[in-house]
């Protein structure tokens, strides 16, 4: 309760509600003029792991310990059932690489 009143009367917004910058607007319809965002930006677990590797130099993930499956179960919600937009899903393939790519470097050192 430390907040109470912080924002008076005004109403909150929730994400949905907030307005996006024309960038993002028309950045998003291209996924509507192909029929799908996921006909631009494709998040498939093989590709990734291939671009991580390939993007380092390095193909050792460590031993598995059990992230690949929960790797690919992550992706293939995020590419199946998120409803991600063009804007979506390029942000969740830029984190999704990014971390295997430390992954790839964590194993290395």
């Amino acid at each position: 309760m430390c907040c109470d009143g912080l924002m008076g009367d005004m109403p909150r917004e929730t994400a949905t509600e907030l307005a996006h910058p024309a960038w993002v607007t028309r950045l998003n319809l291209f996924g509507d003029a192909v029929g799908d965002p996921r006909h631009l930006i494709t998040l498939n677990p093989d590709a990734l792991l291939e671009v991580a590797a390939t993007s380092t130099g390095l193909s050792d993930f460590a031993p598995d310990d059990g992230w690949e499956d929960g790797f690919r179960a992550l992706v293939t919600h995020l590419d199946q059932a998120a409803s991600l937009t063009v804007l979506g899903r390029l942000t969740a393939r830029g984190e999704l690489l990014r971390n295997l790519q430390t992954r790839l470097r964590l194993a290395a050192y």
